[in-house]
């Protein structure tokens, strides 16, 4: 109830996955830090978006990102990032809600741009690992354009989802006339943008309309990017 209760302290981890994929330190740290001063954590895992262009790369990235959840022991999402640029990668070989679910994998890892390159025991490891990943079914993504405040704010709400934060709560603690006011009032219209378009946001659509205005503005010699849903950002 007092003063930055509603903060967010990110640790921005290197890029060394071995620290936290395998090795106890940063495991031990987090939970120092949990004791100590009574923080909760989630896990957010970047994966780049042009790993979906690759089906080796993409599988690899679905790997390590369930070796991080299952080591750390936290509330995990998984983030893929730069889905601005989703307009490059328009020759992907899967429509883009299945790179968000990370299901059915056989269905890209042992069709013909993948199999055909490996030998015959490459496939049936290839196959044994996606099944690995479907028995689990903890695997999944949300996209996210940095620039873009509509997508920011779907991620903001799953993290906080599982922190078990809600701001209509925190509001009611911090009393009237608090300056979240304002803040909550953002957050409320963005909500409603993303109820009008139901439960489940068309992101391929989102994410082609919003990279096509970003290059259209870059192209009229702006620099700034403007987010949906009332929020903006400046590169």
């Amino acid at each position: 109830g007092g003063p930055g209760d509603d903060l967010y302290v990110v640790l921005d981890c290197p890029g060394q996955v071995e620290l936290y994929s395998t090795h106890d330190s940063f495991r031990a740290i987090l939970r120092s830090l949990e004791k100590s001063l009574e923080f909760r954590f989630v896990c957010v895992n970047l994966v780049d978006l042009q790993l979906c262009s690759d089906p080796g790369n993409f599988l690899a990235a679905i790997l390590l990102s369930l070796n991080v959840m299952l080591h750390l022991e936290l509330s995990h999402v998984n983030v893929l990032t730069k889905c601005d640029l989703l307009g490059r990668y328009q020759d992907l070989a899967m429509p883009f809600d299945y790179f968000l679910e990370a299901q059915d994998l056989s269905q890209y890892f042992l069709g013909d741009r993948l199999s055909g390159r490996l030998d015959a025991k490459f496939n049936r490891l290839t196959e044994n690992l996606c099944e690995l990943v479907e028995d689990f079914s903890l695997v999944s993504f949300v996209p996210v354009a940095v620039e873009d405040g509509k997508s920011m704010h779907h991620l903001m709400k799953v993290l906080d989802k599982c922190l078990g934060y809600t701001a209509a709560a925190a509001s009611a603690a911090s009393g009237h006339g608090d300056p979240m006011d304002q803040r909550q009032a953002l957050m409320e219209s963005l909500d409603a943008s993303l109820a009008a378009e139901g439960i489940k946001p068309d992101w391929y659509e989102h994410f082609i309309k919003f990279g096509a205005l970003r290059e259209s503005q870059q192209g009229g010699g702006g620099e700034q990017g403007v987010g949906q849903g009332g929020a903006s950002g400046t590169e």
